[in-house]
C-alpha cells in the first residue's frame, strides 16, 4: 500500500515537468522566405519556441528540433516571412497612396513644388 502514493506522486511530478516544457510551433507547407545571409533562401520549417525563431530547414529536422509537445501550424501554401518586421514602410505608403499626405513636409529639407 505504501507504493501506491509514491507512484501517484511520481506520476503527477513527471505530468508537471510535461506541462512546463517549453512549447513550440512548427511552421510548415507554405513559401517561408529567409533573409539569412546575403541572399534570400526558402525552407521547408520554421520552429518558434518562447516567442523566438529556434530553427529553420527542412521539415524532418525541424520536428526533432520542436520536441514531442509541439504546435503544428500548416500553412497551405501561404507566404510566411518569419522575423521580418516593417512597421514604419506600411504607415508611410498607406498614408502617401490612399490618404494623398505628403509626408516629406514634416522634414527639414521638404521637396519644393513648382
Amino acid at each position: 500500500m505504501k507504493i501506491f502514493p509514491k507512484w501517484v506522486g511520481l506520476s503527477v511530478a513527471l505530468a508537471s515537468l510535461q506541462v512546463m516544457a517549453a512549447n513550440s510551433s512548427v511552421y510548415f507547407n507554405g513559401d517561408i522566405l529567409t533573409m539569412e545571409g546575403s541572399s534570400p533562401k526558402y525552407v521547408e520549417a520554421v520552429v518558434v519556441k518562447d516567442g523566438k525563431i529556434a530553427f529553420t530547414g527542412n521539415l524532418q529536422d525541424a520536428m526533432g528540433q520542436a520536441g514531442t509537445n509541439r504546435t503544428l501550424q500548416d500553412l497551405k501554401g501561404k507566404t510566411l516571412l518569419p522575423g521580418f518586421i516593417d512597421t514604419w514602410g506600411h504607415f508611410t505608403l498607406i498614408a502617401q497612396n490612399t490618404l494623398g499626405v505628403n509626408l516629406a513636409y514634416f522634414s527639414n529639407k521638404p521637396p519644393q513644388t513648382t
